[in-house]
């Protein structure tokens, strides 16, 4: 896939161009970095099991996110509303919250797996 070229695209295009992007995977792959620290430094494993460590991380986050669908978004703990980047009603890309020191911090001291209840 290519993205739209240009410079004054429409609203769409724009967002989809941005879903294209490097940002969006460094978005994606920077939640699971600020939640499993595993993530944080480079892997020390064979590739074997590099891809085995991804594949349960990427289950396990996918499980704590649909866990906590039920939840309103102020209230969710694993990935509250602007935790990742997003973008706003007039298509500006605002920086999701996992990108500062400070939600680190909080992830730290948050035992936010203890607290997600599997839905029914």
């Amino acid at each position: 896939m290519r993205p739209y070229p240009g410079i004054a695209l429409s609203k769409d295009k724009a967002i989809f161009n941005y879903r294209l992007s490097r940002r969006c995977v460094e978005n994606a792959f920077g939640i699971m970095a600020s939640r499993f620290r595993i993530f944080r430094k480079p892997l020390v494993s064979s590739l074997e099991s590099s891809t085995f460590t991804v594949a349960a991380a990427v289950c396990l986050h996918n499980y704590i996110k649909s866990a906590e669908e039920g939840v309103p978004f102020c209230e969710r703990r694993y990935c509250p509303l602007d935790y990742a980047n997003n973008v706003s009603p007039d298509g500006c890309i605002n920086d999701g919250k996992w990108r500062t020191e400070e939600a680190l911090a909080i992830n730290r001291q948050s035992h936010w797996v203890e607290h997600v209840q599997p839905s029914s």
